[in-house]
């Protein structure tokens, strides 16, 4: 698994963990599953 670092706003960040707290995630866990989501709905580059 590769490693990416991330740079984020204080609103983005706060926004992040709090969905990874109210998912049961950690906020990598939880940037991963958005990704996922996006991935597989066919959103992203075309």
């Amino acid at each position: 698994m590769k490693t990416l670092r991330l740079r984020l706003t204080e609103d983005e960040k706060g926004w992040l963990e709090r969905r990874a707290a109210e998912n049961g995630r950690s906020m990598n866990a939880e940037l991963r599953q958005l990704l996922k989501n996006s991935m597989a709905s066919g959103h992203g580059v075309r």
